[in-house]
């Protein structure tokens, strides 16, 4: 008797116990998951102990317990992840041997057909075979639906819960806030601070996020005219070391810095004195899931070159592998959403933007076919989504823009081929140009005419505002092939626009008629940083640490001022206050006049 008569003669009890298994397993998940956490995170035990540890900040007892429970929760949480991936799969198992045995093909539907040792079935024993295929095949598809339900619950992160048990804990505090006088209510000053409107004057007056309130790299400074020397520390007012590696710029609120740094094993955002560089605080960020392995970079790039964004109550960092948190003032974390793992061949880039109460990520990555790309936005107070845009685009690493057209927020977004205009009230599509080809990442800039786009394939691209749909036909007014950039960002400088290569070329083309660049200047120096302007001036900084302040006209460049940082940079400067901020391989730099 071989293994296919053997499986036939039995087909009908291995049915019964495979429906019973999968019965058993399911009912397992079932009441597991009725005890799950879906957010360790969102722990109330744990959020209380934290809220109390701000009242007493030195009590060694509550630290203790707030340890302890942590790694309850996340134990917890693990354990039961583990337990839902492997209950799935032994459904799987059960429900194959189920539709395997319940199942008649070819000479089996026919008892006259089969030749079996021992006698052949009788009639009766293919009605109950049926009658038991056919229940087994209903359980099956119950107990399916169920585990489907499950398990798409619990690949989900469920914002609503985690917001519910946060609610639950401000009315706890409010609680003991009403029986001790109002102390209670002192823990959450933060918490309730995040909901505060920001005017718009307030984000144009700092340099919330990369490359300044517009995006653009323009400050607010009307010239340039002072030189920094590592050397002889001429216009160097402050510097600091940073310990942990960062490919992304500084950003700066007020009295703060922020920057967000990492390696393979470790994620921090440390917030540094305007004043005089002092370390404020520094947060380690741990991925609620330690099994997961480190994403792969590329040295270029590292795991944090994503600039952060702030309104000046929470500071907003991403890393390479997709872990999005938000910080307080104070450092402490008020949010964490997990958005990877990231398919990204030299890893996530893309920094973050923010508008009014909207948190922008862009996450395009993988290739065209995957269809993985997608541009979230978050509540900034709470890290829930508004909505999210799926993107039909491969991987990219340029980071989008916000402008105001006709009293309409539109989002820029640029990846290969598409420029596309989105409306930031819905997400809903407002145009889309074929600008670009291969890997993206300068960002867009805009003037009152045009969006600039730009890549080193095809060139650069001056789309006109307006239209809708397909505008490539209809809305690029001109175009440019030569010394265009493969990383660096367009500069707009009155009448001229700026294309910096990665190999040290400038060269400056008519805003309104691109074509033949006007001129071209080469720099001994290979460029990551994109220019920032100062006025009439506009600031290089070379990956060497070397720096020129040049002004552009039509007829040329001069250079104002020659500067050397004296260690590796690059990232992009921050401007406040007549002061520019720079992040070298080391060191945080605060450059001015010296008085």
């Amino acid at each position: 008797m071989n293994l296919f008569q053997v499986f036939y003669r039995n087909r009908n009890g291995l049915s019964v116990v495979a429906t019973w298994f999968l019965l058993f397993v399911g009912v397992a998940l079932f009441f597991d998951f009725g005890g799950r956490i879906i957010d360790p995170y969102s722990d109330s035990k744990l959020q209380q102990l934290k809220l109390e540890l701000r009242e007493q900040p030195n009590d060694d007892s509550l630290k203790h317990q707030i340890r302890e429970r942590d790694q309850h929760v996340r134990q917890q949480y693990f354990r039961r992840k583990a337990f839902t991936w492997w209950g799935a799969r032994l459904c799987l198992v059960g429900a194959v041997i189920v539709f395997l045995a319940s199942r008649r093909l070819g000479p089996m539907s026919d008892p006259s057909r089969i030749q079996i040792q021992g006698g052949d079935p009788e009639p009766s024993d293919f009605h109950r075979n049926s009658t038991w295929g056919m229940s087994a095949v209903t359980v099956l598809v119950a107990a399916c639906l169920m585990v489907a339900v499950l398990l798409q619950r619990n690949g989900q992160q469920d914002l609503s819960a985690a917001l519910a048990a946060s609610r639950a804990v401000e009315d706890s505090a409010i609680e003991r806030d009403q029986a001790d006088g109002g102390k209670a209510a002192s823990a959450l000053p933060e918490i309730q601070n995040v909901v505060t409107p920001v005017s718009a004057e307030e984000f144009a007056s700092n340099w919330y996020r990369f490359r300044g309130p517009r995006g653009d790299g323009t400050s607010a400074m009307s010239s340039l005219d002072f030189r920094w020397d590592a050397d002889t520390g001429e216009g160097i007012l402050w510097k600091v070391p940073v310990e942990c590696p960062g490919n992304g710029s500084p950003v700066v609120w007020g009295d703060r810095v922020f920057l967000a740094s990492a390696d393979e094993t470790r994620r921090c955002v440390q917030s540094f004195s305007v004043s005089d560089g002092t370390l404020l605080w520094t947060k380690e960020i741990e991925h609620p899931d330690p099994t997961r392995p480190p994403v792969e970079v590329s040295e270029d790039t590292g795991y944090a070159a994503s600039t952060m964004t702030t309104n000046g109550q929470l500071a907003f960092a991403i890393f390479a592998d997709g872990l999005l948190v938000a910080l307080d003032r104070d450092g402490n974390e008020v949010w964490l959403r997990d958005l990877g793992p990231l398919e990204n061949i030299y890893g996530h880039a893309s920094s973050l933007v923010l508008s009014g109460d909207r948190l922008i990520v862009q996450l395009d990555q993988g290739s065209k076919s995957d269809n993985a790309s997608r541009i979230d936005v978050l509540n900034v107070a709470t890290g829930d989504a508004v909505y999210s845009i799926a993107r039909e685009v491969p991987a990219s690493w340029s980071t989008p823009i916000v402008a105001n057209r006709d009293g309409q927020d539109v989002l820029i977004a640029c990846a290969d081929p598409w420029v596309i205009a989105y409306n930031l009230s819905d997400g809903s599509e407002c145009w889309r140009c074929a600008a670009l080809r291969q890997d993206v990442g300068p960002s867009p800039v805009f003037s009152d005419q045009h969006v600039v786009v730009a890549n080193e394939s095809p060139g650069a691209t001056a789309i006109r505002w307006g239209g809708t749909g397909d505008v490539t036909e209809t809305h690029v007014d001109w175009t440019a092939e030569y010394s265009i950039p493969d990383t660096t960002s367009p500069l707009i400088v009155g009448d001229l626009v700026l294309m910096l290569t990665s190999y040290g070329t400038l060269a400056a083309y008519d805003a309104g008629a691109g074509g033949e660049p006007l001129w071209e200047i080469d720099y001994e120096d290979n460029f990551q940083a994109s220019p920032t302007r100062f006025g009439d001036d506009v600031l290089l900084v070379g990956e060497t640490g070397l720096c020129w302040t040049v002004r552009p006209s039509e007829d040329g460049c001069e250079t104002i001022t020659e500067s050397n940082l004296g260690e590796d940079c690059v990232t992009s400067p921050a401007v406040a206050n007549g002061k520019i901020f720079l992040r070298g391989r080391e060191h945080l730099y605060c450059l001015g006049p010296q008085k």
